[in-house]
């Protein structure tokens, strides 16, 4: 999750710190999936985004709106 996080960092789509909903997430991942699956495939290209924003990363939130079901 936090390299994903680190490439929405490096794309541009995401700030840090800051907090984000997972369909939030979902959705820019979604919508540049392509970029996403070429740096995630390219060993290089995810130690320098890694380098440059994977402390950035670290400081983000990422919240699941999965509620419990009432009793």
């Amino acid at each position: 999750m936090e390299m994903l996080l680190a490439i929405l960092l490096w794309i541009g789509c995401i700030s840090s710190p800051n907090t984000y909903y997972q369909a939030q997430i979902d959705s820019y991942s979604t919508q540049h999936q392509q970029v996403v699956d070429s740096a995630m495939s390219n060993q290089v290209q995810r130690e320098v985004i890694w380098q440059q924003y994977g402390i950035a990363a670290t400081e983000l939130e990422v919240i699941d709106l999965i509620f419990p079901p009432f009793s």
